[in-house]
């Protein structure tokens, strides 16, 4: 007996109508500021070696992948991020281009989500890779589109929290390998208990670990974080946020930026700045980025690197909850002909288009079938052609 012929696997779910226009919408809005901005399209498999992502500073939990094999009995993966096969692709196919390198891409990624209670395992993403630059004004173009993304889409209505991961890799050097990735995601996740578990492992370092996620708020959080951390790391660190913020405030932007001392994103390439956007009032992200300056060092390569990506399946959730798209219901009317040949309608179609009108032809033979269809698709009217005469009747 078939038990899952009528439901989607853990993780995944079906989009439908709203949902559907609204996260195109969501990405062709996406698409277009990035293309303005400068940046080429890339596409990638979504089946991947398993070895781009086994081992290096790019690995991925195989607990996280969803692996099968092929033909030839070669281990595969579902691409569970976009960072580390466009590296890839850049090491087999672009090493001639002339660095800056500004891409992006709009793809469906695949993730075991085991350490993240109702997270999508696919999920869609748009987003922006800046190859080939480590400095200050790469960092700020970057964050400036994050924000612009969430703008587009949301008007004021929006939140980032900016981090450095200077911070938290100063704490985690000290710890082995099993208890880095405990700690990563205590920490994201605010997990305060195994937080003072954890501090026991780090000696004098402990107690700044346990003040770390309450490094939250507006940018006096700095001046705090300034009498924990003296390692010059840690600094460095604070003297980019301090000229980050400072750019945010000057152009307006100090009610929708936050400092958050323990952003973690989901990643360990991570090695700069670091940052995620939400919708004010919502606990879920919309995007998240940073810089990954060792990244590219998996192939032999020395391309630091700087960029983010949006969930644009979270994004359409959002749009369809607040109904924050200026999208107006586009009005529909119902055609109906007792002439066979449909394509004689063409010329009235685009007629309605132009004034912003959609049709839908009847395929019924009769008026009265036609009548019913035309009120539950919710037609306003209903446009009657009988030898060659056009007439409209409201509904």
């Amino acid at each position: 007996m078939k038990r899952y012929d009528r439901i989607t696997p853990e993780g995944t779910r079906d989009y439908v109508l709203k949902e559907c226009r609204l996260l195109r919408k969501a990405d062709n809005i996406l698409r277009d500021l990035y293309q303005k901005y400068g940046y080429s399209e890339v596409i990638t498999p979504s089946i991947e070696f398993y070895d781009v992502f086994s081992d290096g500073v790019g690995r991925v939990s195989q607990n996280e992948l969803y692996t099968l094999t092929d033909s030839n009995g070669r281990l595969l993966t579902m691409r569970p991020d976009s960072t580390k096969p466009i590296a890839r692709l850049y090491a087999a196919h672009l090493q001639k281009l002339e660095l800056p390198l500004k891409l992006f891409y709009s793809q469906p990624v695949f993730k075991r989500n085991i350490n993240f209670y109702k997270k999508s395992d696919e999920i869609m993403q748009t987003g922006v890779e800046l190859l080939g630059l480590n400095n200050f004004k790469s960092d700020i173009e970057i964050i400036m589109l994050s924000i612009k993304s969430m703008q587009l889409l949301f008007g004021d209505d929006f939140i980032i929290e900016i981090g450095h991961m200077g911070f938290i890799k100063a704490l985690l050097d000290e710890l082995d390998i099993s208890a880095k990735l405990e700690l990563r995601h205590a920490i994201a996740t605010k997990n305060y208990p195994d937080l003072n578990r954890l501090a026991a492992l780090l000696g004098e370092k402990g107690e700044i670990l346990k003040s770390l996620p309450e490094l939250f708020g507006d940018s006096t959080v700095l001046e705090r974080a300034e009498t924990l951390f003296s390692d010059s790391r840690s600094q460095e660190a604070l003297k980019q946020l301090k000229e980050v913020l400072a750019v945010l405030e000057q152009n307006g932007l100090k009610d929708n930026v936050l400092v958050d001392l323990a952003v973690i994103n989901d990643y360990e390439y991570y090695t700069g700045i670091v940052f995620k956007g939400f919708v004010k009032n919502e606990s879920r992200e919309i995007l998240s980025g940073g810089r990954y300056d060792t990244l590219y060092n998996d192939y032999g390569l020395n391309v630091p690197a700087v960029g983010f990506a949006v969930n644009t399946d979270e994004a359409a959730r959002l749009l369809v909850k607040k109904q924050r798209s200026k999208e107006r219901e586009t009005e529909r009317v119902a055609i109906y002909t007792d002439d066979p040949d449909l394509f004689k309608l063409q010329q009235l179609i685009d007629s309605y288009s132009a004034k912003g009108v959609t049709s839908a032809i009847s395929l019924f033979d009769n008026i009265e079938d036609t009548l019913r269809w035309a009120q539950k698709i919710g037609a306003k009217k209903l446009v009657k052609i009988k030898d060659s005469v056009v007439s409209e009747v409201k509904l």
